[in-house]
């Protein structure tokens, strides 16, 4: 997949999907955007004008009074309204991003009507704006020249088209871009007979003489909205929209066809209604990994680990990315899995060092079964022991067998209420190998992990104990 920015973005977004916090102030519900586009030449002359509706909790411990937005630096906030459309105080100007080599945006600090605190209630704002896009290209920020260009143009975070909570240096910018998946919604005018592609799908179109009025929505949760407009051609590939510019390879048809099979032969179906796209850009453009959506450059060969690492996002079970659910560390798993043998290693390494420190820095924690780990106030840690013990199971079945429970695990779990107790109860109807069912027993009934943790030094030191 292609990588954006010289300046360390890249690591925005790791193959085995997890969501940074660590700077985010707020976490982000849902969003609407409203905009009308003005596509012309010369960039001064595209105008766009926007109003952003977002809701938000906290994410932080101390109450928050302010939050912070990014624009683009050819963007300016008209106002910004609250609950029964009341002005906020706004204080905007362009600020150089701390950590980046001379990036600078739009900011913007507004104060809420109150207080905000962490899991009490959420605030709504609309921001509204108006103004053309710079291309960022031209501040180092490398396959990001969006424009408002009537060839092609996007309208995504990467060129901060529509707002962007978080505070103006890079390591804030990287979180926000990594949020986890959440509803949104556009409602754009668009000028011109380009298609408009992307991780949000069209719910309604109309046309009315040279503008296209659309309605555009994710079925499910996805990241940032990432919104391509083009003279693409599309086509249906069972639950995938291909979508292809005229200088596009015509292998790449084929290569998302024996992609959307395999996942398909590996897990089964995708749940009922689930679409993604996949879209082919200019080569002077580049994006990173998008929840709903896989960019690649029209000309270029796909990597095929990677085509099928996005494709997951369909079978996610845990599309939201939530904390404390069940699936967290069984997502995680399969993505690694889809990428390939390579990244199964790096990725349980990783996975095991992580595990030890975590049990090493609370040993009560090891004396508690997964199935008790929410209800004992371990949701943040959940994720990544319930991922060891799916890794435990993949190592100690065979990849085959693991696969194959992992798709009946998913016929049978994909519906109705679901906790660590109901996927344990199927794991000991369902699993038959002796050794496996020891460990689903120890791990996921007893509290026995920590025990086995002490006594293992490397993840085939833990597996050992059970063969």
């Amino acid at each position: 997949m292609l990588r954006l920015l010289s300046f360390c973005l890249v690591l925005l977004f790791a193959s085995t999907t997890t969501y940074a916090t660590q700077t985010d102030d707020v976490e982000l519900l849902n969003a609407t955007l409203v905009a009308r586009l003005h596509l012309a030449q010369k960039p001064e002359d595209g105008q766009m004008v926007g109003a952003y509706q977002v809701s938000f909790r906290a994410n932080t411990e101390e109450p928050i009074s302010k939050v912070h937005i990014l624009l683009n630096p050819g963007l300016q906030i008209l106002k910004v309204v609250g609950a029964g459309n009341k002005p906020l105080n706004v204080r905007e100007k362009n600020t150089t991003m701390t950590g980046s080599s001379g990036l600078m945006l739009r900011t913007a600090t507004i104060t809420l009507p109150k207080p905000l605190k962490k899991n009490k209630g959420r605030a709504e704002i609309v921001i509204h704006y108006k103004g053309y896009l710079k291309d960022l290209s031209a501040y180092g920020v490398e396959g990001v020249p969006d424009q408002l260009h009537p060839d092609f143009t996007m309208i995504r975070a990467e060129g901060f088209a529509y707002p962007v909570f978080a505070k103006p240096d890079m390591a804030a910018i990287s979180a926000a871009w990594n949020r986890k998946p959440f509803h949104q919604v556009a409602f754009l005018d668009v000028p011109g007979s380009n298609t408009v592609v992307g991780n949000l799908a069209i719910a309604q179109k109309t046309t009315s003489g040279d503008i296209t009025k659309l309605e555009l929505k994710s079925s499910r949760p996805t990241g940032l909205m990432a919104l391509a407009i083009g003279p693409y051609s599309t086509s249906a590939i069972g639950p995938v929209t291909l979508a292809l510019l005229p200088a596009a390879d015509i292998a790449i048809n084929q290569q998302v066809k024996d992609a959307v099979t395999a996942l398909e032969e590996q897990l089964g179906a995708p749940a009922s209604g689930i679409r993604m796209t996949v879209a082919t850009l200019p080569s002077s453009y580049s994006t990173p990994d998008s929840q709903g959506a896989y960019f690649t450059h029209d000309s270029a060969p796909i990597n095929m680990a990677e085509l099928k690492g996005a494709l997951f996002n369909m079978w996610r079970m845990n599309p939201e990315g939530r904390a404390g659910h069940w699936a967290e560390g069984f997502d995680r798993v399969m993505d690694a899995i889809i990428e390939g043998q390579p990244n199964v290693a790096a990725f349980t390494d990783t996975l095991f060092a992580t595990s030890k420190t975590l049990l090493s820095n609370d040993p009560a924690m090891g004396k508690v079964a997964l199935t008790d780990y929410i209800i004992e106030g371990y949701d943040d840690e959940s994720g990544t022991i319930s991922a060891l013990a799916f890794i435990v199971l993949y190592q100690l079945m065979g990849e085959e067998a693991f696969t194959n429970l992992i798709a009946e695990m998913r016929r049978e779990l994909s519906a109705g209420y679901v906790d660590m107790a109901s996927a344990a109860e199927f794991l000991d109807a369902t699993v038959t190998d002796k050794d496996a069912r020891k460990f689903i027993k120890n791990w996921f009934a007893s509290g026995k992990i920590g025990k086995d943790m002490d006594r293992s030094g490397t993840l085939k030191d833990l597996v050992t104990r059970y063969r």
